[in-house]
This record gives structure tokens, sequence and C-alpha cells, in this order.
């Protein structure tokens, strides 16, 4: 299958080098996960759960462009979550020239 970006996806990495870099610290724990926003209630309430359940550990939310700063602060903020929740959007480790069309195919909800 070919995508737009002209290159055979099955040989595409989205992670490798030469690709800006995410936040990503060796040896650390956490919860991770991603979220959109029709499914940020749902969101909240589960790592809600997790965090609880898992004695504190750190928290992070990762979308493609689809939270709006509102809707990051409401996630870093949730009296839930602890301090040091973060939500990072992945479009920052994208290559410039990585088409919308393609980063629409990333985002899940």
């Amino acid at each position: 299958m070919r995508s737009s970006w002209g290159a055979d996806r099955s040989r595409q990495r989205l992670f490798a080098p030469g690709h800006r870099k995410l936040h990503f610290e060796r040896g650390r724990r956490g919860i991770l996960t991603c979220s959109a926003p029709r499914l940020l209630n749902a969101t909240l309430l589960m790592l809600s759960r997790l965090h609880r359940m898992t004695s504190g550990m750190p928290v992070e939310v990762w979308h493609v462009g689809e939270l709006s700063r509102r809707e990051a602060r409401q996630v870093e903020r949730h009296p839930g979550l602890g301090r040091g929740t973060r939500v990072y959007d992945l479009t920052s480790a994208l290559p410039r020239d990585f088409p919308a069309d393609e980063i629409a195919e990333l985002r899940g909800y």
C-alpha cells in the first residue's frame, strides 16, 4: 500500500532516527494512553482509577493535534491524576513535510 507521502507504509518508521524525538526517560514507569476530545471524559475516568490503583504512577496522555489547549489543561489539572500529569501532541514528533491526510489517519477517534 502506498501513501500520499510517497513511501511504502510498511517501511515507514514514525520514530526512526531523523525524526524529532519525544520526551522519554529510560527506566521511568507510568501510565500512558492516547485520547481524543470525544473520549476525554472516559479517558479521565479510566486514568483516575488506574492512577489510584498504581499508587500514583505518573500519567501521560498523547494525541495527534486533537486536544485543544483548554482540554490539555483539563487533563493536566485533573484532581484524580496528581501533579506531573503531562499531555503530548505527537504532531511535534512528525517531520515538517508530513502530509495532513497522513496525520488524519493517525487520529483515531
